[in-house]
């Protein structure tokens, strides 16, 4: 029996070494069968749509990223952003499509299907630079065009990167700026109340801050990074208000400086006008 022990030894040592050789493909439930990505191993700019295909997809099926890129520091050389959720522009049996996001640095892209609590590797694929600018920008409204623009473009600069059309939200203003976010927060009504939105520089498209029937009055710019609407509680009453955070969806393309800022989340304590004065009384903006 002597002459088993250092074979035995010898094969224990080979199990140990193949377990950890296989920590970068971790074991997974199957959630679809026959599947892939199209577009594997091809790079992606931001915007760009991946086609998932396979078997077996859910009309619930979620779709998730993990960004991994060189950071160019000894200490911390791969940064990481994850799980990232993907925009589904489209969702079938056979297949999901979604959409590259923005405000991210050149990276390594793992596609992942989410189903509940399990997560299946669909593919990967590589992301071109999506970061937004870090240099200095000033950007005015033009209430009469209707329109955001940058002060002191330059002529190298196109017309769709220093123009921004607001026509469809012709009210938007209380303007205040979330940094590394690339667009302006505001206030615009919706169904007659007045509510917080995002301008995306990037897409150029809206995007609500808050889904609550309460009346915002004004946005205030917090630290670090955070953007805090005032807004009343009791409806029309006009008595009580609070504060509550409305930046906390908001992607940031801050992968750039040495620490990410991260926002608080949550409302604040409530507040009651004293007696005999009213929100309106303090005219337009009485935030």
């Amino acid at each position: 029996m002597k002459p088993l022990l250092p074979l035995l030894f010898v094969l224990s040592l080979c199990c140990f070494f193949s377990a950890c050789g296989n920590d970068d493909n971790p074991s997974q439930t199957p959630l679809v069968t026959d599947y892939g990505v199209t577009e594997a191993g091809q790079t992606l700019r931001p915007g760009d749509v991946v086609h998932i295909y396979g078997n077996g997809f859910r009309a619930n099926d979620c779709v998730e990223y993990d960004f991994r890129w060189d950071t160019g520091e000894q200490m911390m050389p791969e940064g990481f952003c994850g799980p990232v959720s993907a925009e589904i522009t489209a969702n079938r049996p056979d297949g999901i499509d979604v959409r590259m996001p923005y405000r991210m640095p050149p990276s390594r892209v793992d596609i992942f299907l989410r189903r509940e609590g399990d997560r299946m590797l669909m593919g990967k694929v590589l992301s071109a630079d999506g970061q937004t600018p870090q240099d200095f920008r000033l950007y005015a409204l033009d209430g009469r065009r209707h329109t955001i623009g940058r002060i002191g473009a330059t002529s190298a600069v196109t017309p769709s990167e220093s123009t921004w059309d607001i026509s469809e939200r012709q009210d938007f203003h209380s303007i205040v700026n979330c940094v590394y976010t690339y667009g302006l927060c505001g206030l615009s009504k919706e169904n007659g109340t007045q509510q917080p939105f995002f301008l995306d520089f990037c897409t150029g498209e809206w995007k609500p801050l808050d889904t609550s029937p309460n009346t915002t009055l004004a946005l205030i710019a917090g630290h670090p990074g955070s953007i805090f609407a005032i807004q009343s509680r009791d409806g029309k009453n006009g008595k009580q208000y609070s504060m509550q955070n409305v930046s906390n969806c908001l992607e940031r393309s801050n992968y750039a400086v040495p620490t990410r800022m991260n926002s608080t989340s949550g409302s604040g304590p409530y507040y009651e006008l004293p007696e005999g004065l009213r929100a309106e009384q303090f005219g337009d903006y009485p935030g």
